[in-house]
């Protein structure tokens, strides 16, 4: 894979849809010139534009002028765009030789990816996943748990930072969204490898002393 540029753009709204825009920089090291064909594929599963550079294709490279200079551009504007980015505002283009890839931004496809996770653990009656930064006590997570359950929701600690001995065995003595499998973490914020953390569906926050 040969990534000659990558870039995370608004798709912006038009009359016939949403508008994609791309102009300059290396589309033509791309193969992507002035007046060059390319093909246009969907895929819904993956949720993914790919276009490909190819003679036979149905689209044309346009030209944008800025200055003394011309540089090719590719503007998409349809329906399908709107259908296969419902809910999005953001996309990244990854262009390589011959290809380039539009999807989901990474932070949406995570939003999405979180709301799927929430979405079958409700389902499924399971506990909601929290986790604490600067826990302190635990007082504020205490009434937010319990905000949680007289609505209906159950949660459960994943996990929990804080520096001070003191005010960990404090919450884990007295704190109920605590368990067995919850993982204390003493210590401070930045000293936590985050590779080693489940990931929480809510995470609280107090303000670090």
């Amino acid at each position: 894979m040969n990534i000659l540029q990558i870039s995370y753009l608004k798709l912006a709204d038009h009359k016939n849809g949403k508008r994609l825009w791309l102009q300059g920089l290396r589309l033509e090291d791309a193969g992507y010139e002035i007046g060059s064909f390319y093909s246009l594929h969907y895929d819904d599963i993956r949720h993914q534009v790919l276009l490909s550079s190819s003679d036979i294709g149905s689209n044309k490279v346009c030209r944008k002028k800025v200055g003394d200079h011309f540089y090719p551009l590719i503007d998409i504007v349809n329906q399908k765009l709107s259908a296969l980015f419902e809910g999005v505002e953001r996309v990244q283009v990854t262009i390589e030789p011959g290809k380039i890839i539009v999807e989901y931004h990474q932070f949406d496809r995570k939003r999405l990816d979180r709301e799927k996770r929430l979405e079958q653990i409700l389902k499924n009656g399971l506990a909601v996943p929290i986790a604490s930064m600067a826990h302190g006590a635990g007082i504020m997570d205490y009434y937010l748990h319990k905000g949680l359950v007289e609505t209906g929701l159950r949660s459960g600690m994943i996990w929990a930072v804080e520096p001070e001995n003191t005010y960990l065995q404090t919450s884990l003595n007295n704190n109920p969204t605590w368990s067995y499998q919850s993982r204390v973490i003493e210590g401070r914020i930045e000293d936590v490898d985050a590779k080693q953390l489940q990931s929480p569906l809510m995470i609280f926050s107090g303000l670090p002393c």
